[in-house]
C-alpha cells in the first residue's frame, strides 16, 4: 500500500513539473550612439535613442530600462532628462578630468511609454563644460502580445515540484536497497 502511494505521488509530480513550463517572449535591446558634443555653460542639447519597434508599455513588462552615458567634464554637474522630467540620480554626475560613465535607471519613466518604436528624447544640461563622448539605450522586456520568440521558462511552482520528485525518487530507491 505505502509503495503504491508513493508511485502515484512520484507519477502526479512529474506530471505538474511538466505542466510548470511558461512561455516568455523576452527581449534585450541596446540602441549606442556617438555622441561627441561639448556642452558648455548650462548649455542643453537633445539627441534621440530608436526603441524597439514592438516595445509598448503596458502590455509589456519592463524587466531592466538603463541608459549609459560616457562623458569628460571639467568641475560641472549634468542634468539628465526624459520627455523634460528630471531622471533619478542624475544631478551631479561625478567630477572628474577623465572620462567616465554614468548610469541611469529608466524604469519608472519608460513605465507610461505608450507609443510602439518612436524616439526617446534625451536632454542634458550641462553646468560648467561637459563633453558627452556616447550614450547606450539597454532594455529588457517582455513582449507580452507578441510571442513570436518563445523562451521556455520554468516557474517557481515547476521547481519545487521537481526537488520534491527528486526527493521521493531518492527515498523510494533507499528503500528499495534496504530491503
Amino acid at each position: 500500500m505505502r509503495k503504491k502511494l508513493l508511485i502515484g505521488l512520484m507519477s502526479l509530480m512529474m506530471v505538474g513539473l511538466c505542466a510548470g513550463i511558461g512561455q516568455a517572449a523576452l527581449f534585450d535591446f541596446n540602441n549606442f550612439k556617438e555622441l561627441n558634443k561639448t556642452l558648455a555653460g548650462g548649455g542643453t542639447w537633445s539627441y534621440f535613442h530608436d526603441m524597439p519597434s514592438n516595445f509598448s508599455v503596458p502590455p509589456d513588462i519592463i524587466m531592466a530600462a538603463e541608459l549609459t552615458i560616457s562623458y569628460q567634464k571639467a568641475l560641472a554637474i549634468g542634468y539628465l532628462s526624459i520627455y523634460g522630467e528630471t531622471v533619478p540620480g542624475s544631478p551631479g554626475f561625478a567630477v572628474t578630468w577623465n572620462a567616465k560613465t554614468a548610469d541611469f535607471d529608466l524604469s519608472s519613466i519608460l513605465d507610461s511609454w505608450s507609443e510602439e518604436g518612436g524616439q526617446l528624447e534625451v536632454d542634458v544640461t550641462g553646468l560648467g563644460f561637459i563633453t558627452l563622448l556616447t550614450s547606450n539605450l539597454h532594455l529588457v522586456y517582455d513582449d507580452v502580445e507578441n510571442n513570436n520568440n518563445h523562451t521556455a521558462v520554468p516557474e517557481p511552482a515547476a521547481l519545487s515540484l521537481r526537488g520534491t520528485g527528486l526527493l521521493g525518487l531518492a527515498l523510494a530507491s533507499r528503500s528499495k536497497i534496504r530491503k
